[in-house]
């Protein structure tokens, strides 16, 4: 039960939940989200219209594909490796390794 507001999307199909649920638990959100959202209790961060809306989701059937199928191993229980997730969204992002550096040591500064 929510205590407060309950955000939900409508997606076309289970494969776009999918791929929209792994860009969302990768690594390269995570500073978008940072500078562009609003600041809730605890440390959380509002993930309303505004934001969701500036967040890159990859299109393209077969760059997704990947992604998609981690995606769904974590939902079926499984443990899954954050490195796999992360690269497979780079891949279908088309993130180059630099932009990937850059992006990794803004999502996690203490590691720097």
């Amino acid at each position: 039960m929510p205590l407060n507001t309950c955000y939900c999307a409508a997606v076309p199909s289970g494969a776009d939940a999918h791929i929209v649920t792994a860009v969302l638990n990768s690594t390269w959100v995570i500073p978008y989200v940072r500078l562009t959202s609003d600041e809730a209790r605890g440390g959380y961060r509002r993930l309303n219209a505004r934001v969701m809306d500036g967040i890159p989701i990859p299109a393209d059937a077969a760059r997704r594909a990947s992604a998609i199928s981690i995606s769904r191993r974590a939902h079926a229980g499984n443990q899954i490796e954050q490195d796999k997730l992360d690269d497979a969204i780079a891949e279908a992002l088309d993130l180059s390794t630099a932009t990937r550096t850059r992006l990794r040591a803004m999502a996690h500064p203490e590691r720097n």
